[in-house]
């Protein structure tokens, strides 16, 4: 549906044909996995109930498997507080321009589930149609590299 949808698009500016194309991405996505607001609501609902469940002494295997599912997603750590210093070698690295091929591991090393950003797009999205918006993705981070602006949208 992607692939198609992004030849039909035509000549615009990628930002221009992500915006043209969440339109179709969310009738896909409706027909494919039904109203995501009730299942939000539904989701959240379970939570309470655990915290009540939780509030009233009722804390069993299954609850406390529950509580510490929902607790891990919520957990950041950091290696022991500390930030390493670099030296003038990597310091370097980090300013030169990447190469396609760098830009298109830096993408693949990105968790692919997270939630999406402002524009609605997640990382498993620009993964898994890589094939159709590589060439104008890595363009634009290259571009912002170049420039060092970003597409006001």
């Amino acid at each position: 549906m992607v692939r198609e949808e992004w030849r039909n698009i035509g000549n615009l500016q990628f930002t221009e044909k992500l915006k043209a194309l969440t339109l179709p991405l969310g009738r896909w996505h409706k027909d494919k996995f039904g109203d995501t607001d009730k299942k939000i609501q539904r989701f959240e609902e379970e939570i309470k109930k655990i915290d009540d469940m939780t509030g009233i002494g009722v804390y069993d295997g299954t609850v406390e498997a529950r509580r510490k599912a929902l607790e891990r997603s919520l957990v950041v750590e950091f290696r022991d507080g500390l930030v390493n210093r670099i030296d003038e070698e990597e310091s370097a690295a980090l300013e030169s321009t990447p190469t396609m091929e760098e830009v298109r591991e830096a993408v693949w090393d990105c968790e692919s589930s997270k939630a999406p950003g402002s524009d609605g797009y997640n990382m498993n999205f620009i993964k898994k149609c890589w094939d159709d918006i590589g060439i104008e993705f890595t363009s634009i981070v290259l571009e912002f590299f170049r420039s060092s602006k970003l597409p006001s949208d």
